[in-house]
């Protein structure tokens, strides 16, 4: 049986504790997006093969109207959780993307 814990903390050189995050990627992100975030990502501009740039969230993404639907709410909450993940925990190697597999993880905010 593989110890996936311990393969991570040698990979990164960091004491990992629990299951590692993974996800599927074979879904048709444009889709999700949509679906999942309220918008088509412009590819080039905003999305780059499977991840979304994270300046292009904070500046398309960032401003709450005023009066919010659930709708609107949760969209938010994933974009934001979206740049957190992206921005501070699962860095890409110049950390201004994140992988839209994390969207996936974000569907039921419950």
């Amino acid at each position: 049986m593989h110890n996936y814990t311990q393969e991570c903390s040698t990979l990164t050189w960091k004491r990992v504790d629990g299951r590692p995050v993974t996800g599927a990627t074979y879904y048709d992100w444009e889709e999700m997006c949509e679906q999942y975030l309220g918008v088509v990502l412009p590819k080039g501009e905003a999305l780059v093969g499977f991840a979304v740039k994270i300046k292009w969230l904070q500046d398309n993404m960032s401003s709450l109207p005023v009066k919010l639907t659930q709708q609107q709410l949760e969209t938010h909450c994933r974009v934001y959780i979206l740049q957190l993940i992206g921005g501070f925990l699962m860095l890409d190697k110049i950390e201004n993307q994140v992988h839209l597999m994390y969207l996936t993880m974000l569907v039921d905010l419950e």
